[in-house]
């Protein structure tokens, strides 16, 4: 972590985290690196090299993945962390589905990257509930989540 301290004076910190795992992820982490920048990125691992087509609006716009071989060089030099292997509603799944989808994902992502993974973006924003919290909590390595809520 960098530490910044100019004249006793407060600073304020921008945060940067992206998330599913797609391919505009290679040329914007060149970006993040040559500015010298950190970030987040919420993974994916049931979704490496798959390609979609999403409708926006009126158009349908490529959704295309990081393929897994991939993975350990777009992001060396980021936190990589989990975001569910498949990208479910949590507060859908059983217990058992749960552990597996954010479970699952944290080793799948440690064992392409070679990191710990501590943190995870809740799939499709504000989809979680206390259940889908403490079974992470009890189950999981994580000691941080995201969502979408301001």
């Amino acid at each position: 972590m960098r530490h910044f301290k100019k004249e006793n004076k407060p600073y304020k910190f921008v945060t940067l985290s992206f998330d599913d795992c797609v391919t505009q992820d290679i040329r914007f982490a060149d970006l993040l690196r040559k500015y010298d920048s950190a970030s987040t990125f919420n993974l994916n691992s049931a979704q490496f090299g798959w390609t979609d087509i999403l409708p926006v609006g009126d158009t349908q716009v490529n959704h295309f993945h990081v393929k897994a071989e991939d993975v350990k060089k777009v992001y060396d030099g980021f936190e990589a962390a989990a975001h569910s292997k498949t990208h479910p509603r949590l507060d859908m799944l059983t217990k058992q589905q749960l552990i597996d989808e954010i479970k699952g994902d944290a080793q799948a992502i440690e064992e392409l990257t070679g990191q710990h993974v501590i943190g995870m973006a809740y799939p499709g924003g504000p989809y979680y509930n206390d259940f889908v919290i403490e079974t992470i909590k009890e189950t999981t390595d994580i000691v941080y989540s995201r969502d979408t809520k301001s």
